[in-house]
This record gives structure tokens, C-alpha cells and sequence, in this order.
């Protein structure tokens, strides 16, 4: 969308919207919002950085950087966003959790309420 703005063609620019319900979950390093501990390994992960064995789930990532030894590590406070897309919310935040509980590093943390109210509305 950005790009048919900036190139004044919006108006031959096909958008595509899902019906389907997408979670994130950032996953933040040990101490932040305040100081943080920089240089954990990152494990859960493939080369490209994403969950090979999650189709639906994209890693989005933030406070990360590839090592020389090619690991990639945890430098910043908001180290990943991880997303799950389902055909529902309950899917959608199940599948993200799953995926979160893949991805491990040392001091790692995150908010396990994400998407709470929006179920507990969507149950009443």
C-alpha cells in the first residue's frame, strides 16, 4: 500500500483483506522495560529466523542479531513478535502459544493474556 502511495497508483492497487484472526505475542528480553542482558542465543528458530514447522505463525523480529558463529541472539528490549494466524480467535491464540513455547532464550519473557478479553467478549 505504501509503496502504490508513494508511486501515486494507488488507484490500480488491488487490496486483499483476510476474515481470518491473527495474535501477537512480543517476546521481550530479561529486565526489560529497564536495563536488559544482551547476547542470549536464540534457539527454536531456523536459519531464515522463522518456526519451520509452523505454517501459519510468522516471527517478526525486533531485538535480534545474527552472531559470527550464526546463532542469532537477543540485543534490545522487544526481542520477537510472535504471530499466529487461524480461522478464528481461539485458533489464532492457541497457535501462538504453541509457537512462543518453541522459541526459547535465556531471560526470556512475555505477556500471557494476550487476546484475554477479546475471547471472554467473544464467549458472552
Amino acid at each position: 500500500i505504501i509503496e502504490a502511495v508513494l508511486s501515486e497508483k494507488l488507484d490500480a492497487f488491488a487490496l486483499e483483506i483476510s476474515n481470518q484472526a491473527t495474535v501477537c505475542v512480543v517476546m521481550a528480553n530479561r529486565g526489560y522495560p529497564g536495563a536488559v542482558v544482551n547476547g542470549a542465543v536464540i534457539t527454536g528458530l531456523d536459519e531464515s529466523g522463522q518456526l519451520s514447522s509452523s505454517a501459519d505463525t510468522q516471527i517478526f523480529h525486533a531485538g535480534t542479531v545474527r552472531a559470527r558463529s550464526g546463532r542469532i541472539e537477543a540485543h534490545g528490549g522487544r526481542i520477537l513478535g510472535v504471530t499466529a494466524t487461524a480461522d478464528n480467535l481461539p485458533n489464532a491464540v492457541e497457535h501462538v502459544y504453541k509457537a512462543v513455547e518453541q522459541i526459547k532464550f535465556d531471560g526470556a519473557h512475555y505477556r500471557r493474556d494476550i487476546a484475554a478479553r477479546a475471547l471472554q467478549r467473544a464467549v458472552q
